[in-house]
């Protein structure tokens, strides 16, 4: 197989609650412990990996909504101030149209006048 002459250093607790390690082959008469142990090994490799993965996409999710709210907030203001510069813009053509419609009906009460003084 191709893990024979593997080396490990095997490290556990004993009976007596005193650390003990060993040094041992790992080859095709691997122990259930020592599988668990190595199975166990690359799980816990495998969920920091993952937890530094979430961690990082997270940030980086949070960067990109803090940058979006930005933006909203400036759009949003240039389009308060848009809104306001075409408030203004409306109400001076509304007094345009008020003093021209004025002017309008005093031609025609003018052109009324001239006209019922000919006849």
């Amino acid at each position: 197989m191709w893990m024979q002459g593997l080396q490990a250093v095997l490290i556990g607790l004993t009976s007596y609650k005193q650390w003990n390690a060993g040094q041992g082959t790992i080859g095709t008469s691997l122990t259930s412990e020592s599988l668990l142990t190595w199975f166990a090994v690359v799980a816990l490799a495998i969920s920091v990996i993952l937890l530094f993965w979430v961690y990082a996409k997270r940030a980086r999710t949070e960067t990109k909504l803090r940058e979006n709210i930005t933006d909203l907030t400036v759009t949003t203001f240039k389009l308060r101030q848009e809104k306001d510069e075409l408030a203004a813009a409306n109400k001076k053509l509304q007094q345009a149209v008020s003093e021209l419609s004025g002017r309008q009906a005093a031609v025609l009460e003018n052109m009324k006048k001239q006209l019922s003084a000919r006849k």
